[in-house]
């Protein structure tokens, strides 16, 4: 594969049942659009050639036995050293997405839940959350030589069961015939001598450029060759008999991983953030994000037809969103729970909401009991939950028997600028994720709406503050069959305060990002001739 990743040559002539250590240079042959060399393969059978053209255009590699300056181990541990502070933040957003991954672990063939399962250079377990969607975390193994990189591992919740060691790559602690499948990623360019029979390739997903790439199936790498290879348009195939193909997702669209808090998604920071941030949250973030009209259309599907339902507003702040409800429901059947007394304190000041009971409380341990209410609404506080999946759980759990939750929150931006700032910020979930999460937690006819301030004429690429609803029926009664761990923020726990304060003030300065974006879209619209895109 390497062979049509990184070479740099315009035209590559291999002959069936070449292999790469027989390709040697006989002559120099210049193209009038690139000038690089056309390599070809001298064989008995030279006749027979076919032509293969890759798609990038890299200078050729050095040759495997001469390593590169990271590539030795010890190189490698000082790297990540670092490199572990900022790797699923920075690295993985450019070169290994969630939809990469996921489709890179297809041919892996994840079956069975029972499968046991190592995962070689897990490193901070990125690539482990995949495979645990799949497997039981009980049956998994992150291997790493880094202790920086698995303590990143060791903090992801969905991993608090997998198995978590030191150890080489090259020198496995396991006995022979130990795991039903193995993983590998980005473990060889830490390695100097590679010698596996059956692999799953992470890596070779995520450089390339062509469209689709077939690979050998059970062709172990130092046996690698191109046996035939046929250019069709922009696809490059390789084949023989039986085939997998790995069709890479080069996008930088994927979030980063949930169990990954952004800078004021723990509950310390997200406390003091709304401390200032009340002052003027209904006269300057709502105006901008969360207008009557978006509130009205997000709690329709909610279903608040009798005034007599027993509303709880979870994370509903200045009540805001609280008005909209007692339109439809008697304020005295209606909770307000926030855990930040300044948000509170606004929505006391409220004259429809005087009835309304207002307590400080956690979104992902209600103090209500099970079976308690017969709606559930909770908006723009998910993007401060450390677990959703807890705090949706917990939506389940108070709610009667046929009662309805409505979870209204921002959805993540395409747009590169838009994805920098959100992900420094706080959690932008994906709408797939927000499914997942009501369907996991027990919910069911799940459905989501899209909403958005009407002069963003439909623009989701910069990601919304409050860009869905979605809703879920609780079909059962009593508690979610959901079960989940301990929680994965001790609030009481203390806290560095420089590291407090440097993550509060990368936070607000993200924030702010998110206060600029609906004026120039409102710009945009003021100057844009309507019909057309902005």
């Amino acid at each position: 594969m390497a062979s049509s990743m990184l070479i740099g040559a315009d035209n590559l002539t291999l002959l069936k049942g070449s292999s790469p250590n027989q390709l040697r240079f006989i002559r120099p042959q210049y193209s009038h659009r690139t000038h690089f060399p056309q390599i070809i393969t001298q064989t008995r059978a030279a006749t027979r050639t076919k032509t293969l053209v890759p798609k990038c255009s890299i200078s050729a590699a050095r040759p495997v036995s001469q390593p590169r300056f990271i590539q030795h181990k010890k190189e490698a541990f000082w790297f990540y050293r670092f490199l572990s502070i900022a790797y699923d933040h920075v690295i993985n957003p450019g070169h290994w997405t969630e939809d990469m991954r996921d489709d890179a672990l297809k041919p892996a063939d994840l079956s069975d839940r029972g499968l046991v399962v190592v995962d070689v250079g897990g490193g901070t377990g990125f690539t482990t959350l995949g495979i645990v969607k799949d497997v039981d975390a009980k049956n998994v193994t992150i291997l790493d030589q880094s202790p920086h990189q698995l303590a990143k591992a060791k903090e992801k919740e969905p991993l608090t069961d997998c198995r978590i060691i030191e150890g080489d790559a090259e020198d496995l602690p396991f006995d022979t015939d130990y795991a039903d499948r193995y993983s590998l990623y980005f473990s060889l360019s830490n390695s100097l001598r590679i010698n596996l029979t059956s692999i799953i390739f992470m890596a070779s997903s995520m450089p390339i450029q062509a469209q689709n790439l077939t690979l050998i199936k059970g062709i172990a790498p130092n046996r690698l060759g191109f046996v035939r290879s046929e250019l069709r348009g922009n696809q490059v195939s390789v084949l023989r008999a039986r085939t997998k193909t790995l069709a890479p997702k080069c996008s930088l669209s994927a979030a980063r991983p949930v169990s990954q808090p952004r800078f004021i998604q723990h509950k310390k920071e997200a406390f003091w953030f709304y401390r200032f941030l009340s002052i003027v949250y209904d006269h300057v973030i709502n105006p901008g994000h969360w207008t009557e009209d978006m509130r009205d259309d997000a709690l329709e599907p909610a279903d608040l037809s009798d005034r007599g339902l027993v509303v709880v507003d979870v994370g509903g702040g200045t009540g805001f969103t609280t008005l909209g409800i007692v339109e439809h429901v008697d304020a005295k059947n209606v909770t307000i729970l926030d855990q930040s007394p300044h948000q509170l304190a606004k929505a006391k000041e409220k004259e429809p909401l005087k009835e309304c009971k207002i307590i400080e409380g956690d979104a992902e341990d209600l103090p209500f009991d099970t079976g308690y209410a017969d709606r559930y609404v909770s908006a723009g506080s998910i993007e401060y939950w450390p677990d959703p999946q807890r705090g949706i759980r917990e939506a389940y759990r108070v709610l009667k028997l046929g009662g309805k939750a409505c979870l209204i929150g921002p959805v993540y931006p395409t747009f590169w600028l838009s994805r920098f700032f959100a992900d420094a910020w706080m959690l932008f979930p994906k709408e797939e994720e927000y499914i997942e999460w009501f369907q996991k937690a027990g919910f069911k006819d799940v459905q989501l709406k899209r909403i958005g301030p009407k002069w963003y004429r439909g623009v989701r690429r910069h990601g919304l503050i409050m860009g869905c609803s979605v809703t879920g029926v609780k079909p059962a009664s009593g508690d979610s069959p959901l079960q989940l761990g301990p929680k994965a923020e001790d609030v009481s726990a203390p806290v560095n305060p420089l590291v407090f304060l440097l993550r509060f003030l990368l936070g607000a300065t993200a924030g702010m990002y998110y206060v600029l974006v609906p004026i120039y879209m409102w710009l945009k619209d003021q100057f844009v001739p309507k019909g057309q895109p902005i």
